[in-house]
């Protein structure tokens, strides 16, 4: 399960959000779309779920116990990703997109 606590810490910031530290040395997060700062990484919670099914799979012996849930979180995964932007830098080449930064969180879950 190591591997999940570095993806975790080298995990990008989505769009949107940066990394600011305040007057007392503590890392924050702010969203500059929404305006809201958080103490955690914006996609914290998205690990600790990864390391819940990570656990869930090595109790059950194999990850065909939760095969159907794990179907049905990525088709809620792919619907909420349907309105989001491909993002493209200053010459016009295509950057990561936000599909793409979710997705390669997802797939490091099954390596």
């Amino acid at each position: 399960m190591v591997w999940i606590a570095e993806e975790a810490y080298n995990a990008s910031l989505p769009p949107g959000w940066t990394e600011h530290v305040d007057a007392n040395g503590r890392t924050y997060f702010y969203n500059t779309n929404r305006r809201e700062s958080l103490w955690k990484h914006p996609l914290d919670q998205e690990f600790v779920e990864i390391a819940n099914y990570w656990r869930r799979a090595i109790k059950a012996g194999g990850f065909w116990d939760i095969d159907e849930e794990l179907a049905e979180m990525e088709e809620q995964i792919r619907a909420s990703l349907a309105d989001w932007m491909e993002l493209y830098d200053e010459t016009g080449h295509k950057r990561a997109s936000q599909e793409f930064v979710l997705l390669n969180v997802a797939c490091s879950f099954f390596d």
